[in-house]
């Protein structure tokens, strides 16, 4: 099916939807009138009203007619604004979750970068012939807190900076300060696992 015959088609089942509860409504008033308006063009007579049941269930039945297409051809008329409205909506719908995704995935990227340089951090800690790396340390810890509360929510900080639930690891590393700034390392990584495991599709 065409574009054209799919639109045309939409535009019907909307202008049919509801049309004839709302003729049902509409039909002692506007639907009497149409219908008189219509029989005196029609006939040149004035319509006289029945006298007898059969006469009024007729009428009645005109009436109700006569409402259901004047509505009919006001929802018809109005169908295209609204099928435009609900594919703009749509649209704007789409682009939200594509832009939600698309941030998901770039934060994912940013994390995954902060933990290949925290293990490189590492690295670096277990190398007991050189200096701990606190420079480099406290630049990559400031790095990340500053992108997770640009990017998420100050509770994201809070969260990195305690270890508290998380379980501790042991090491063989006998300097002291190599050892502490190896562990505040450890449990920093282990809190952007957890992010990226948050933010995973």
């Amino acid at each position: 099916m065409g574009h054209k015959a799919t639109f045309y088609l939409e535009c019907i089942k909307y202008a049919w939807h509801d049309s004839i509860d709302g003729a049902n409504a509409a039909a002692p008033i506007p639907g009497a009138v149409i219908f008189y308006l219509a029989y005196f063009a029609w006939t040149g007579k004035k319509l006289s009203a029945p006298d007898t049941l059969p006469g009024i269930i007729e009428l009645a039945a005109a009436c109700l007619g006569a409402a259901w297409i004047m509505i009919f051809i006001i929802r018809l008329f109005l169908a295209p604004a609204h099928l435009y409205e609900k594919s703009k909506n749509r649209i704007e719908e789409l682009e939200i979750a594509l832009s939600k995704r698309t941030d998901k995935r770039r934060i994912r990227d940013s994390l995954s970068g902060f933990l290949m340089e925290g293990k490189k951090l590492m690295v670096s800690c277990n190398d007991e012939t050189q200096p701990p790396p606190f420079q480099e340390t406290d630049l990559w810890q400031k790095e990340i807190e500053e992108f997770l509360n640009d990017n998420l929510e100050p509770s994201f900080v809070a969260r990195f900076c305690n270890p508290a639930g998380l379980p501790m690891a042991a090491n063989s590393i006998a300097s002291i300060q190599h050892r502490n700034l190896w562990a505040g390392i450890h449990f920093r990584l282990a809190r952007l696992s957890q992010f990226l495991e948050e933010y995973a599709d």
